[in-house]
């Protein structure tokens, strides 16, 4: 998995600050402001699904706060996701920090925060802009680290050891000069990791290069750097890539081959532990300022690449698109050019990247939806699905909270059916304190896992049913007794959660108990379970089986209580008081057992 950069363009005009205000060259500022809506996913292609994919859960830094863009940047490997705050303030302004989460029963649950050890971090590293993780080894990218040269750039690498997080080592460019970015895009594969450098000058001003490291008996060690073969000034090779087994694909996206800033991306494949050039990749119809190669992803498989042309004008001026290329023994053929119906200028589709066996995922985080507020930027990622060769489109996700400013799909990652949306621009702890939202990208019916079990109780003493079940989120619930619906007042609660309770249960509660399940995909019903209302052993109020001391001590807490007591309280005369009759009868079983 790997993770790119923003929109910068070398050092031609580069601007740091507002985030925003760094992918278009020429493009017009973009605005942060707050608006709701609802999930969305757009039915505009027939092979969509009648049960939607959909969003479950929305994921923040525990300690989150201004400005810290936290969803930047993704990895996902197992159970366990990377999530990059390039502009959180741990140790100093800037310096940036990495939050792992791990999937526990289900849940995605934050278990530990990565920033760099003293002396690191310094201000403005931005640790965090690029992540990649493979099984126990977790590389975060620190494009800014000062420690080689001023903006020469550094890699932080750690390892998983019973549970926990250890750092390694800090890789660095042997050749690193000031202001080359080493790891503003880094990616993993077993034990070979690249990791770019796009503002390299070898091959001219700004032409990229990309650092191959290996892993031998527990050491990283740089063992080859690679360049594109008709590399130039300019170019920002190393910009964005991605590895998988022998293959590797680097994103050039400021190319200037065949028109000014058009982009391409370069193959690269691994022979007796060499990486060598295989092919270059342009998009059929390519033009000027498309920027093809600003995003790659290369499938499992060896077999399928991605690249992202986010300045792509097919659909709609800067609209952006996505190419898909498949493999034909050692050629690369371009497969199709993906692009929304409803593109709309300047969405920058094709951002961000993720693709797994047929799955594919592309970030349109200037998506500006609602479509009537030309300026919301709230971002969306579409998700296709390949069908015989056929790239279908099967939902467009935009956040539940939509907020304009959110920029959703900066980052994306899938693993499985579970998509992880980046929105850096989140503003739910504070401005552009950062999101990630979590997508089922194949929902089904409810499933009951664990049915409610039949439940017997003397009078007056409390009856819980429950009930477990899985399927897309979220989940409704609606508790039925003799197949009416039920609500919470009085003595019930939990109506309508997996839980239902009724407190200090009487005869007219018995009867048969089930539970309807519902979500958008359909609908589950439980088994009936029974409730069984027995005689109460009088005085034994705490339901223990015997008349004692505590029972004595509720009556008397209760003593005086003139009109709405209950027998639970003391009443056990059921004429609303407890009073001298209720303490006589408690008394006259004391010490006794209930048959």
């Amino acid at each position: 998995m790997a993770s790119q950069f923003w929109g910068v363009r070398g050092r031609r005009g580069l601007r740091q600050r507002p985030t925003y205000q760094l992918l278009a060259r020429r493009a017009a500022r973009m605005h942060l402001a707050l608006a709701a809506a609802s999930l969305a996913a757009a039915a505009a292609s027939a092979a969509y699904a009648q049960c939607q994919p959909a969003l479950t859960d929305e994921l923040h830094a525990v300690d989150g706060g201004f400005d810290d863009e936290f969803g930047f940047s993704l990895a996902v490997s197992g159970e366990t996701l990377a999530i990059g705050a390039w502009r959180d303030d741990q140790g100093a302004a800037n310096a940036g920090s990495v939050y792992v989460f791990d999937r526990v029963n289900g849940q995605w649950t934050q278990t530990t925060t990565l920033f760099p050890a003293a002396p690191d971090p310094a201000p403005h590293d931005l640790y965090g802009v690029s992540v990649a993780i493979a099984g126990d080894t977790l590389m975060v990218g620190a494009y800014r680290d000062d420690e080689s040269a001023y903006d020469a750039g550094a890699v932080y690498v750690y390892h998983r050891v019973r549970g926990e997080w250890a750092y390694i080592t800090k890789l660095m460019a042997p050749d690193g000069q000031a202001g080359d970015w080493f790891g503003v895009s880094v990616a993993l594969s077993g034990d070979q990791a690249l990791i770019g450098a796009f503002l390299d000058d070898d091959l001219g001003a700004d032409s990229g290069s990309a650092y191959v490291f290996e892993r031998v008996e527990g050491e990283w060690t740089q063992v080859q750097k690679l360049t594109a073969s008709d590399g130039a000034a300019g170019d920002s090779f190393g910009f964005a890539l991605a590895v998988s087994g022998d293959t590797a694909v680097i994103g050039a996206y400021l190319d200037n081959n065949p028109g000014n800033d058009s982009g391409s991306a370069y193959v690269f494949q691994r022979t007796n532990d060499v990486w060598t050039e295989a092919s270059r990749l342009t998009p059929i119809g390519g033009a000027a300022g498309d920027r093809f190669g600003f995003s790659v992803a290369i499938d499992a498989s060896e077999s399928t690449i991605a690249v992202g042309a986010i300045r792509d004008s097919d659909a709609a001026f800067w609209g952006g698109a996505a190419y898909v290329f498949e493999r034909n023994g050692a050629a690369w053929t371009q497969q199709t050019e993906l692009t929304v119906a409803e593109a709309d200028e300047v969405d920058f589709f094709g951002r961000a990247l993720a693709l797994a066996g047929s799955r594919l995922l592309v970030g349109a985080y200037n998506d500006e939806d609602p479509p009537d507020d030309p300026n919301c930027e709230a971002g969306a990622v579409y998700a296709f699905e390949n069908d015989g060769g056929v790239w279908n489109r099967t939902a467009k996700l935009t956040a539940p909270d939509r907020q304009c400013g959110a920029v959703l799909g900066t980052a994306v990652a899938l693993l499985g059916d579970t998509a992880f949306l980046g929105a850096p621009g989140d503003n739910d702890l504070g401005s552009s304190a950062g999101s990630v939202h979590v997508a089922d990208l194949n929902p089904n019916d409810p499933t009951i896992t664990q049915q409610p079990a039949d439940v017997t109780v003397a009078v007056f003493q409390p009856a819980v049913f429950g009930v477990a079940a899985s399927g897309a989120a979220p989940l409704s619930y609606q508790w039925r007794r003799n197949g009416v619906d039920l609500t919470d007042g009085g003595r019930v609660s939990g109506a309508q959660s997996p839980t239902l309770t009724i407190t200090q249960v009487e005869p007219g509660d018995a009867g048969d108990y089930d539970v309807l399940i519902s979500n958008a995909c359909g609908f589950a019903t439980s088994d009936t379970a029974t409730l069984t209302v027995v005689p109460a052993c009088p005085g034994d109020l705490n339901g223990d089986g015997t008349v004692s001391l505590p029972d004595l001590a509720i009556l008397l807490a209760n003593y005086g209580t003139s009109g709405g007591a209950t027998p639970g309280q003391g009443d056990l005369d059921s004429d609303g008081d407890v009073d001298l009759g209720d303490l006589a009868e408690l008394l006259g079983h004391y010490g006794q057992a209930c048959p």
